[in-house]
């Protein structure tokens, strides 16, 4: 059983997803049956600084290669793995995400940059699905601008 603490910030962080989700949420649209077969862009964005969670993208981009059509796969990565997944194979683009000023939302300098690198048609969190991080989240939604969200 996990302590008291790490219960609360667990149930703060879904909050705070629900929240930000609620707020950021984009209308479905059209476009999304209209021409996404396949998807020419696709970034995948595991923003951890751990190692091992930056490795779990290589069996995505096989995958993603592995279609019929396969898209063009640019990562956005912590600056602290990029040096580990650099060259592997099938990632066509390596992009780091500058944190610094993150609280400024779209007009944080990372956030900016990462946009104009785009635009994609499909951005996917790459975050861990068993404790959820409102950071990945909220940057991946910021990221995507228009684009759709997985």
């Amino acid at each position: 059983m996990l302590p008291w603490h790490k219960r609360l910030e667990g149930i703060l962080k879904r909050a705070l997803a629900r929240v930000a989700g609620a707020v950021l949420r984009r209308a479905p649209a059209a476009r999304v049956e209209a021409g996404l077969h396949p998807p020419p862009r696709v970034p995948p964005v595991p923003i951890d600084a751990r190692v091992g969670e930056a490795l779990l993208l290589s069996p995505l981009v096989a995958s993603l290669r592995n279609r019929a059509h396969p898209p063009r796969v640019d990562a956005l990565v912590h600056a602290r793995t990029a040096r580990v997944l650099a060259g592997l194979p099938g990632l066509d683009r390596l992009l780091t995400l500058d944190r610094r000023l993150l609280a400024l939302g779209p007009l944080a300098p990372g956030i900016r940059t990462a946009r104009r690198a785009g635009p994609w048609d499909v951005v996917v969190d790459c975050g861990n699905w068993e404790v959820p991080s409102v950071t990945s989240a909220l940057v991946s939604r910021l990221v995507a601008g228009r684009a759709v969200l997985i």
